[in-house]
């Protein structure tokens, strides 16, 4: 890969040129970057509107990055109205489809010849932000600081698409989409990113902002699944619009979050009677383990689980090779398992430890990596460093029964034979699943990490594993789940979607929603709610 990267001026003329057609005949994007790649191969290309400013220095820079990460493209920060700057980097961000500037991209020319088997949509001044999603979703994107677009370049005059760029409305006569609405991660990704295309092409993926923002959305959705923590439906005052409108709610949740807000004072607000009273406005729940469906059940008389789908975009770009480090995967709730026991067990054979970025009580040597909010980000990142393990220390927290096998699909992404503790969600399973469990002991933990000094046992857990994968995390079994919880959702067209949106606008929610409170006495309202929650909880455990 050449480290000089080759600077284009495009309009639809220019791209026109390239393809060797007529502007008026307008063939679809992906045209012009088969061209680009025909042309340059595996040398990055830098994409820049006409009458940009080159940024020669800066690009180069960002090529480098890109060289030591082993990634494809670099997307750089664009400004937003407002003056708020963002990276189009994080899932959150790249399913509230950000815009962005045109001159924000740059890539290897091979890369987006690939991703553009992913884009359906002619020329429009979102093609930038189409080719970005689609590279994400294909390989590893370099975050880079310094806008690659330049100081001429028009800004983004908003966070989201439109409402018919972003195809709300139905998707066909089944009914309309499923609005998935929460903070989106590992969570969502790991039963939702791998269903098969028919009920993928159903689901849109939202991180929420304040109710004017997520209108449309929440407008046009048949069915709308929250995500875990329900507060921030409480505060922006989407729960109210959707009873209003009526349209049906699911909450997904692979934690107890009741549990959780007796060992937190942030999640104090998730009381049993807060969650009771939730529940009273769902067609059901949606959980990811059999103990936490049962706790649950005490809330509603509809919960349903929901089965791990395996990507197969991830599965694919895993290492073909080990090398030797070993990677910890795991909230603050394991450090302690971590410092006494893992850090110890691998230090005495010499093997590095990957972490989070952050995680408490990680060696001082280990190598750290952001955990990235994009799961798809995090996986690529990871991958590059080719850990031969996933070690999943034992947690310390109320909430491990309801815990799900989450963990080993993130090491069959990663090529890495899982070693996990002694917890309920990994009960039933042996050697013969590619799964190595350890006890609470140094000696443990180290007698199982120098079994995969065996290249030959390694490999051989490793494809138990992907026979574990193949059979529990199956696409089809999610794809049948995800159209039982489908069935929940209206079923009704175009007229009624545009009738919803019209009563959505004239809501009492919506009304409700408009700020009459200054700032500061906002401010004084949101501290006096979270001192309140945690009196209650002090005076709860005493």
């Amino acid at each position: 890969m050449s480290a000089e990267p080759v600077e284009i001026v495009l309009d639809i003329d220019a791209a026109m040129a390239w393809i060797g057609a007529e502007s008026w005949l307008l063939p679809p994007p992906s045209r012009f970057w088969h061209a680009l790649a025909e042309r340059f191969g595996d040398r990055f290309v830098h994409v820049l509107p006409k009458g940009a400013l080159s940024r020669r220095e800066e690009v180069q820079r960002a090529v480098s990055a890109a060289a030591r990460r082993g990634a494809e493209a670099v997307v750089g920060r664009v400004q937003l109205a407002g003056g708020r700057c963002s990276a189009f980097l994080s899932r959150p961000q790249m399913l509230a489809y950000l815009p962005l500037a045109p001159g924000a991209l740059l890539c290897r020319a091979d890369a987006a010849a690939r991703a553009a088997a992913d884009i359906s949509d002619a020329w429009d001044p979102h093609w930038a932000r189409d080719l970005a999603l689609a590279l994400a979703r294909r390989g590893p994107v370099v975050p880079f600081d310094c806008s690659l677009a330049g100081p001429g370049d028009e800004a983004p005059t908003a966070s989201r698409l439109p409402p018919d760029r972003a195809r709300l409305g139905p998707h066909s006569e089944e009914g309309g989409f499923i609005l998935v609405y929460g903070r989106l991660g590992a969570s969502t990704s790991l039963y939702f990113d791998g269903l098969p295309m028919a009920e993928r092409a159903r689901i849109r993926m939202l991180e929420p902002g304040d109710l004017f923002s997520d209108l449309h959305w929440l407008a046009a959705a048949s069915l709308v699944i929250v995500v875990r923590g329900f507060e921030f439906a409480e505060r922006n005052g989407a729960l109210d619009l959707l009873l209003e409108l009526g349209t049906p709610v699911l909450w997904f949740t692979d934690d107890d979050f009741i549990v959780l807000g007796r060992d937190s004072a942030s999640l104090g607000h998730y009381r049993a009677e807060t969650v009771r009273r939730f529940a009273a406005r769902l067609v059901g729940i949606v959980t990811t383990s059999a103990p936490l469906a049962g706790a649950l059940a005490h809330y509603h008389r509809d919960v349903t689980i929901m089965p791990l789908a395996a990507d197969p975009v991830l599965l694919a770009r895993r290492p073909a090779v080990p090398g030797h480090r070993a990677a910890v995967v795991g909230g603050g709730f394991r450090a302690k398992a971590l410092r006494d026991v893992v850090a110890p067990a691998a230090r005495a054979e010499g093997v590095r430890l990957i972490v989070p970025a952050g995680l408490p009580h990680a060696p001082f040597d280990a190598l750290r990596l952001p955990f990235e909010g994009d799961f798809a980000q995090f996986v690529f990142r990871w991958q590059a460093e080719a850990p031969f393990a996933l070690l999943h220390p034992q947690g310390d927290s109320a909430n491990i029964a309801n815990k799900s096998r989450g963990t080993l699909l993130v090491a069959a992404y990663l090529g890495a034979v899982p070693i996990v503790a002694q917890e309920p969600a990994y009960h039933g399973l042996a050697e013969e699943d590619g799964v190595l469990t350890a006890g609470g002991a140094v000696a443990d933990w180290q007698a199982q990490i120098a079994r995969l000094n065996d290249t030959g046992f390694q490999r051989e857990m490793l494809a138990r594993l992907d026979g574990w994968v193949a059979r529990a995390c199956k696409a089809d079994a999610a794809g049948v789940v995800l159209r039982q919880l489908a069935a929940k959702a209206r079923n009704d067209g175009p007229l009624a979607a545009a009738d919803r949106l019209g009563r959505a606008l004239e809501s009492r929610a919506l009304q409700q929603a408009l700020p009459r409170q200054s700032a500061p006495v906002r401010h004084w309202r949101r501290l006096s709610a979270s001192l309140g929650r945690r009196i209650d909880r002090l005076v709860n455990r005493r």
